[in-house]
């Protein structure tokens, strides 16, 4: 029998938090990812094959073995795209104005500009840079670009794992600093500290796990992702286990900024693994997981000790 409570325990762990994730509104996500958006693409016929191939491609280094729907476009994302051609007169002024903004080749960039469209000069060897651009520009339909054309999927990914690791770090911060000082109250706030972390973490998680689904080209539905939220569960109650064994061994503004640090690299680390498996099909070994832990905790402590109330 005693063989059988860790399982039990497990499952009682997934449990709760399934029930929780009912508090998340991922139909927000596919709202997100469905926003409208249109692309203008002018010039010369072979710009314009070479901007539709970079729209298509997916610089993602973690990007190999079978294919997935995280480095394909949308099945509809050619709906979100129009080759502007130019006819006797010109550009199609109302046509420029209706798109988002426009990808142009060198020559054709000023006759946007000239309309007052808003246009990206394209050149595939500053791709990174241009996602970038694009993305910071469009924070509106930043979801629904990553959803549709694979260029955008790693950066948008960053993105969202970088906020949600600054609200945990802050979030861990917070709840640990009555215990920093010696009392009576830690009786109480300990015990409270560890559930309330625990549960407002995982959720955080949990809603990274639906933006990493969505914005991979999927539609967001938690029943068709049991394995990620088994995935998410598992390494948090790990990210737990890690905080409390450190926190032993710590105490006062030491072990809050490890707290905090230790937040931030578990959540920065759980969300490239799952961004790993959606678009590979395959987990992130423990050698690999492990590096990218202790990676992201060195930048954890100073993030910590920005944003940790106290002397720095």
């Amino acid at each position: 029998m005693a063989r059988k409570a860790p399982v039990q325990d497990g499952l009682s762990i997934i449990g709760k938090a399934w029930s929780e994730v009912k508090k998340i509104n991922w139909h927000e996500v596919n709202r997100l990812c469905q926003q409208n958006f249109h692309i203008g693409l002018v010039g010369s016929d072979a710009e314009i094959e070479a901007m539709q191939a970079w729209l298509r491609s997916f610089p993602y280094l973690g990007a190999s073995g079978p294919a997935s729907a995280a480095d394909r476009p949308a099945a509809d994302a050619a709906q979100y795209l129009t080759v502007l051609a130019a006819g006797e007169d010109g550009l199609d002024e109302k046509l420029v104005k209706s798109t988002t903004f426009c990808l142009a080749g060198r020559e054709a960039a000023s006759e946007v500009r000239r309309m007052k469209g808003e246009v990206y000069l394209f050149d595939a060897a500053f791709g990174r840079r241009l996602t970038t651009q694009i993305l910071s520009n469009h924070p509106e339909v930043q979801f629904a670009l990553a959803h549709n054309f694979p260029v955008f999927r790693p950066e948008m990914a960053q993105s969202v794992i970088q906020d949600t690791a600054f609200q945990n770090a802050a979030w861990a911060l917070v709840t640990g600093l009555p215990n920093t000082v010696p009392g009576p109250h830690t009786v109480l706030t300990s015990p409270f500290e560890g559930i309330s972390d625990f549960t407002v973490l995982t959720l955080n998680e949990i809603k990274l796990l639906f933006e990493l689904v969505g914005l991979s080209g999927r539609r967001v539905a938690p029943l068709y992702h049991a394995v990620e939220f088994v995935m998410v569960i598992g390494l948090g109650k790990l990210a737990e286990t890690v905080a409390m064994q450190t926190l032993g061994r710590l105490s006062g503004r030491a072990g809050i900024l490890a707290k905090g640090a230790i937040a931030y690299a578990f959540t920065w680390t759980i969300g490239e693994a799952v961004f790993f498996y959606l678009t590979t099909g395959r987990k992130l070994g423990r050698p690999a997981f492990a590096a990218r832990f202790r990676e992201h905790f060195r930048r954890g402590r100073t993030v910590a000790e920005e944003i940790a109330p106290g002397p720095h």
